[in-house]
């Protein structure tokens, strides 16, 4: 998904590239910010490059969620790791988000989304079909 905004209270808004693999969430900014700030100057090409197997959480930010982000159209797609890192970032569309959302949830929690879809027919840990 391109067009989407890294969310930082310590460092400069990035503008970049948010991919979701079977294996990893990647975010690769479009350009490096020119800062002499010790976190820029080593970072890698890919500033994100996140397990799937990491993340114990997904959830869609309210604007009122995220402080100084203004906008009626502005929706946020949070990203809670098992090492406690909270990742938010700003994707223009409704509809993107929620396919990002759907995709991702899928992907990291196969079970639990198969189990939901098919509760009418869930007993005791076997679905019957």
């Amino acid at each position: 998904l391109e067009s989407v905004t890294y969310m930082s209270a310590f460092r400069d808004r990035l503008l970049g590239t948010l991919v979701l693999t079977n294996y990893r969430l990647v975010f690769t900014p479009e350009y490096k910010p020119e800062s002499n700030s010790l976190h820029w100057l080593h970072a890698p090409d890919s500033i994100f490059n996140v397990k799937i197997g990491c993340i114990s959480k997904l959830s869609r930010a309210s604007v009122g969620q995220v402080g100084g982000s203004r906008g009626k159209d502005s929706q946020f797609l949070s990203v809670t790791c098992k090492d406690f890192r909270v990742l938010l970032f700003k994707i223009d569309s409704a509809y993107h988000l929620t396919k990002v959302l759907d995709l991702a949830r899928h992907l990291i929690f196969p079970v639990t989304v198969d189990v939901i879809s098919n509760k009418n027919n869930y007993k005791g840990g076997v679905i019957n079909e």
